[in-house]
């Protein structure tokens, strides 16, 4: 498989993803409403379409996007060889940045980014052909405070890619 069919098929994975989440309801609901009850039956439901580009976001991490009081998911293919034949597996991120002023849900015992993270979890870790054909496997996380106003937390994720040589 050539190295821009390679790139194409990583591209597509990143597509995949993004449908993924944004197909989730919970997933949605914890990233555009930011109060305690954010999956309350009176409030609307989320078009997870309307995400994209102003909370779902796909290119590189930028902490100078984080203007307004919002929950992003940056998300990215960090890491593949391109040498291998075949690319048999890219690693992804998804940083979960959210405001400190709706990181902990009042009354619930809940923090929101892990409530993020628990949906996109139980979307894509350990599930088959989700993205590539293989496994998709969320290997760890880490957080870090990246301001006064925000903190992430970023989940890594593998993915087996392509099983066909070339």
């Amino acid at each position: 498989m050539s190295v821009s069919l390679k790139l194409q098929q990583i591209e597509n994975n990143l597509v995949n993803l993004l449908f993924k989440l944004i197909s989730s309801q919970p997933l949605c609901r914890y990233v555009y409403y930011l109060d305690n009850d954010p999956l309350s039956s009176s409030k609307s439901d989320v078009d997870g379409t309307n995400l994209i580009n102003s909370n779902i976001i796909l290119k590189p991490f930028d902490e100078t996007i984080l203007t307004e009081s919002k929950v992003k998911l940056f998300v990215n293919p960090i890491e593949g060889n391109l040498r291998r034949k075949p690319i048999d597996e890219v690693k992804f991120t998804i940083d979960i940045c959210c405001p400190h002023s709706c990181w902990i849900i009042d009354g619930q015992g809940y923090l929101r980014p892990f409530r993020i993270a628990k949906y996109i979890c139980e979307l894509i870790d350990g599930q088959n052909e989700i993205m590539g054909i293989g496994q998709t496997e969320v290997e760890y996380f880490k957080i870090f405070k990246l301001n006064e106003n925000y903190s992430c937390l970023t989940l890594f994720i593998k993915v087996n890619t392509v099983t066909i040589k070339s």
